[in-house]
């Protein structure tokens, strides 16, 4: 089986991406070809197989045909297909191929394997070794003072777009994720929480009132990455920051001090934002 897919870093492996949509070429025992859609790459038991539809000179299936066979991938990772032994295996394999398109079964299996696979992560030292060329996006860190909206999901999208390009190209390209502690705009939403609750931020004190504020962020920013995941974004999770972790605070103290030794920051009357 040849892959015909334009994804350049391709590993010949189907599975790494789902192989949904991809088409390959199918050489059949008499060693005649066939070009196939692949419909998916799926568990049955303890094997994964793999459904193909025969596709004619016009690139389309008029009679509905399944190729099903056994999927692994050999030693030196290209895609290897077996025919199906039985009847009985050939039953229990077209049992679990679904009829219809199920989104969120499909993407976050394959996205939980660009994960586990670590497609995302970026690897300075080894890019350099490699002859690659850097490229890095820092992702605005989303508030953590509620959800996720179409606005972040149009700004992630085209950043994803780049990141997932300058890949293809041959870079080394790092998508830095992170979230944003909003201080100010979260102290008011932590506030208006307790009010609900009739809570008075005044009466837990500074502790109290921190511990409600970072469970806030936890539940906050749980979902936050959640909602990327739905969205298939490619950015290394594995250098996943926010604004408040000791080395963040630590760099942005560490800036604050030499910009004020420089005579850049200084007080003064000034309108501000708040």
């Amino acid at each position: 089986m040849s892959n015909n897919c334009d994804e350049t870093k391709c590993n010949g492996d189907c599975a790494s991406c789902g192989g949904e949509g991809v088409t390959v070429t199918l050489t059949l025992d008499d060693d005649s070809t066939v070009e196939c859609a692949i419909v998916g790459i799926f568990d049955a038991g303890s094997k994964e197989y793999i459904a193909l539809l025969p596709l004619d000179e016009n690139g389309q299936n008029e009679d509905g045909e399944v190729y099903l066979y056994r999927y692994t991938v050999d030693a030196s990772g290209q895609p290897k297909l077996d025919n199906i032994e039985s009847d009985e295996e050939y039953e229990i394999a077209m049992k679990e191929l679904e009829k219809t398109y199920s989104p969120g079964e499909i993407e976050s299996r394959i996205y939980q394997k660009w994960l586990d696979k670590k497609y995302f992560h970026a690897d300075a030292e080894e890019g350099k070794r490699k002859g690659k060329k850097p490229f890095t996006i820092v992702m605005p860190p989303p508030n953590v003072t509620g959800q996720l909206h179409m606005g972040h999901a149009l700004d992630n999208t085209m950043q994803d777009i780049l990141i997932r390009y300058k890949r293809m190209q041959g870079y080394e390209a790092l998508w830095q994720p992170g979230t944003d502690h909003a201080a100010i705009a979260t102290e008011v939403k932590v506030t208006n929480k307790l009010k609900e609750e009739g809570i008075d931020k005044h009466d837990l004190g500074r502790e109290g009132f921190l511990k409600e504020a970072w469970k806030w962020k936890e539940e906050y920013e749980s979902r936050i990455i959640s909602q990327m995941y739905k969205m298939g974004v490619s950015a290394d999770w594995d250098r996943m920051r926010f604004t408040m972790d000791e080395g963040c605070s630590k760099a942005v103290k560490e800036v604050f001090i030499r910009l004020y030794k420089k005579g850049y920051i200084y007080k003064g009357s000034r309108i501000i934002n708040w």
